[in-house]
């Protein structure tokens, strides 16, 4: 019986950057056994690389022939294939709904697959401050302030471990469950690539090809300009060429003025993880066996609070601004060239001889 890894999260640990190496490696993967397949659906505003998206809307009405069919060609895979992996760090949020788990567990019954999920646990401070961070400079264009969205969207993303895990186990019954904690000391090598591989029993070589990473968080300066271009509301509705330039120019391991900050204050964050306490020490006793109940080992720091800065803010303005002049800038330089290889092309020299266009060039 052949297994589905079934990656689902959580969101903010990594999971973008397996995903990117799963598709730059796909024929290397299948030369070991392994297939990461593409079903052929394209939903409005998801990768082509989250091959798993269609398990994180099980029960939507508005979805079922997507998610019946996804299920059939996961089936003709199981005759072919032992190991076939999906990764969606959607599923992790959109199992809320009561029997989700149930439905998914009976769908890979139906089809005679195993399934083993595979989650990574980020410390909760970091992963809604990440999560903030992404959703303001990434193309959703969001203006939230910090302060709000902790009111108001975050707890939409389930961060109690130990209830979702729990749920997971009773009612999803997964052949397999692997739980991993998402640092850097806690993974294999400090690679989450290298520690998925692990887990699925396939250890990543040089043959392997390794994608760059292209997510990182940026620094709260250039967040917060960002957030002030996404309130214009002409920059709605066009591309966020803004998030491009920034993301193509940007050095996260570049000096920055000052000391490190963070959106918490120092007792804020202390405030905002003493309510999951409890379920972590739970979480670390019974799916790790750490009777110190120690789940996360990286110590909650006591860094500044972010508070606006003359200096530091038009240094952000100025690495934003130019990082986009300098990609317009590109474009406009590739669209020259385009269009000299066109005028000089035989069809386009011969249209203008026709029509006399050359010689009243060479008059003038």
């Amino acid at each position: 019986m052949g297994t589905v890894y079934l990656h689902i999260g959580v969101p903010k640990t990594g999971t973008t950057s397996v995903q990117r190496f799963l598709m730059k490696n796909r024929e290397i993967l299948e030369q070991k056994g392994y297939t990461y397949p593409d079903f052929g659906f394209l939903y409005p505003g998801v990768g082509p690389a989250r091959n798993a998206y269609f398990v994180a809307q099980t029960g939507k009405e508005n979805f079922q022939d997507e998610w019946a069919d996804s299920f059939r060609q996961l089936e003709r895979l199981g005759k072919t294939w032992d190991h076939i992996i999906l990764s969606d760090e959607a599923v992790w949020n959109r199992q809320k709904p009561p029997g989700f788990w149930s439905k998914v567990r009976q769908k890979f019954d139906e089809i005679g697959l195993k399934f083993h999920v595979i989650c990574y646990l980020r410390r909760q401070d970091t992963l809604v401050e990440s999560f903030w961070n992404q959703r303001v400079k990434g193309k959703g264009k969001m203006t939230m302030p910090f302060e709000e969205f902790l009111i108001e969207k975050y707890k939409f993303m389930p961060m109690a471990y130990d209830e979702w895990l729990d749920r997971i186990v009773e009612e999803g019954k997964p052949d397999e469950l692997t739980i991993k904690v998402f640092e850097r000391g806690q993974l294999l090598g400090g690679s989450v690539v290298d520690d998925f591989c692990d887990v699925i029993g396939m250890p990543v070589t040089t043959e392997f090809a390794m994608p760059k990473d292209s997510n990182s968080s940026f620094d709260a300066d250039v967040v917060a300009i960002k957030r002030m271009i996404n309130r214009d509301r002409s920059f709605q509705d066009v591309y966020d060429f803004y998030y491009d330039a920034t993301q193509a120019t940007y050095d996260p391991g570049e000096d920055r003025k000052g000391p490190k900050m963070s959106m918490f204050s120092p007792e804020g964050r202390r405030a905002f993880m003493a309510q999951f306490e409890q379920g972590n020490q739970y979480v670390a006793k019974k799916y790790f066996g750490r009777e110190n109940g120690e789940l996360f080992y990286e110590r909650v720091e006591d860094v500044p609070q972010w508070e606006p800065d003359a200096e530091r803010m038009l240094e952000a303005a100025v690495r934003v601004f130019s990082g986009a002049d300098i990609l317009l800038y590109k474009r406009i330089e590739e669209l020259e060239r385009k269009m000299t290889i066109m005028y000089n092309s035989l069809p386009a020299r011969m249209y203008r001889k026709v029509r006399g266009i050359e010689e009243r060039e060479d008059e003038a």
